[in-house]
């Protein structure tokens, strides 16, 4: 099953979802959440020192790379499920953002000193880039 998911992939619609990912990022923590969520990690004593330009490229590159992975496996979740309707999609990306991502966040900051803010915020960002990377590669073929 795995060899034809890599047979059949489409990875331009992978590196667009990837992409949207990192991209929905980039809105989410600037324009969106940026001064709630710095507020919130300062609280938590999470704020890193302000990087400089290149370790702040390196840590924009890793966001990047782990987006990618994440859509990776949502595409081998779409292409095995045959997901192709567009609320299928949706409901998918819902799940899975929900059930990994945000519930993974949400056992790490049980056990820290992070907000139920900051769990929003940071969950709630990877439920909408799993929604839009969904809907990219189940679309996308």
């Amino acid at each position: 099953m795995f060899e034809q998911y890599l047979k059949d992939q489409n990875f331009l619609a992978l590196a667009a979802a990837a992409l949207a990912y990192w991209m929905i990022g980039a809105i989410w923590f600037m324009p969106l959440f940026g001064k709630a969520w710095v507020a919130e990690s300062e609280k938590a004593g999470s704020m890193p020192e302000r990087p400089d330009t290149k370790t702040m490229m390196g840590y924009m590159i890793a966001q990047f790379i782990y987006g990618l992975l994440i859509c990776f496996a949502l595409s081998y979740i779409v292409f095995n499920t045959g997901s192709i309707m567009l609320p299928a999609a949706i409901k998918m990306g819902a799940l899975l953002g929900a059930c990994i991502s945000f519930a993974t966040l949400g056992t790490a900051y049980t056990w820290s000193t992070k907000s139920t803010k900051l769990l929003m915020i940071d969950g709630g960002y990877h439920i909408a880039a799993s929604v839009v990377a969904c809907i990219i590669l189940s679309q996308w073929r």
